[in-house]
């Protein structure tokens, strides 16, 4: 499982894809040749290297659209330079800035990792085939654990996301099957 989060805006110069995947917050800088530090919102940030535009959202702006020039990982760190920010001091100016990008410039998933907004609001199954709710939310740094909201009670309960727990996610269908082991949905 995957972090991240999505929010829509559309660029009509990148052919209409909006710029939705967030990358993360700028939350320091490197040097004096404009690199800057982004606490990416995903537990995979080497997902995020491929990425060659980006929007800047700062507080009270419109997002501007510019080109990376330079990226690379630094432990779980994102440090990237941006076209327009040659310097320190112009850098800078993006502390706390939000960065987007087009989830088609991501590194594909693996076959066992999904981004958490496609996660939530999967409905949920027993193993048998009983509709048990639907998840509302993932906890944990790497996804460790779903909140299912049940359809029966609207109580809202913690599943441990693992394969022998949840053996089935097909996002395409909308729907995901829990092994109701004992006590897991009380």
């Amino acid at each position: 499982m995957t972090g991240g989060q999505k929010k829509r805006t559309t660029n009509a110069t990148t052919g209409g894809e909006p710029f939705d995947f967030l990358i993360g917050e700028v939350v320091g800088f490197r040097g004096l040749r404009g690199e800057i530090k982004i606490r990416p919102g995903t537990n995979n940030p080497s997902l995020l290297l491929p990425i060659e535009q980006v929007e800047i959202e700062t507080s009270g702006k419109p997002r501007q659209l510019v080109g990376v020039t330079a990226i690379a990982l630094d432990r779980r760190i994102l440090i990237m330079v941006l076209d327009g920010y040659p310097d320190r001091t112009a850098a800078e100016k993006l502390k706390g800035a939000r960065l987007y990008c087009q989830a088609s410039c991501l590194a594909p998933l693996d076959s066992d990792e999904w981004w958490v907004d496609d996660l939530i609001g999967l409905k949920a199954y027993t193993s048998s085939g009983e509709h048990i709710g639907t998840v509302c939310e993932v906890y944990g740094e790497r996804g460790d654990f779903l909140e299912i909201l049940l359809s029966d009670s609207n109580k809202k309960v913690l599943v441990p996301f693992v394969k022998e727990i949840v053996p089935l996610v097909d996002v395409k269908s909308g729907r995901l099957e829990i092994e109701a082991l004992p006590g897991l949905l009380d």
